[in-house]
């Protein structure tokens, strides 16, 4: 049934929009996700990280727990492991020199 314009939907029922955004999430986030096209991939995975941010906060706090836990050289899980699932987080690596990652030993 579907509901008219205006038409405020029941307590507890999902609107239209939600879910269709659902939908979106479910289905077609992941699709994007594996996208043959890098551009595709890179905004789904900033996507995807929006309605994730506390996953992503997680992964960040891991790696900064790596580096001063077990010497990890510092930005290396920003920079070259967590910025292979999230692109952005790697858009500002053009400014960090590649040696700032070589471990020590």
């Amino acid at each position: 049934e579907e509901e008219e314009e205006g038409e405020e939907p029941e307590q507890g029922e999902p609107t239209s929009l939600e879910q269709e955004s659902r939908a979106f999430l479910s289905k077609s986030l992941p699709d994007l996700l594996g996208n043959a096209h890098p551009g595709i991939r890179a905004s789904a995975a900033g996507l995807w990280a929006c309605v994730h941010r506390r996953e992503v906060l997680e992964q960040l706090v891991v790696g900064q727990r790596l580096e001063t836990a077990r010497g990890l050289p510092s930005g290396f899980w920003r920079w070259r492991v967590l910025s292979n699932l999230y692109p952005f987080l790697g858009a500002a690596l053009v400014d960090v020199p590649k040696t700032s990652f070589e471990f020590a030993g």
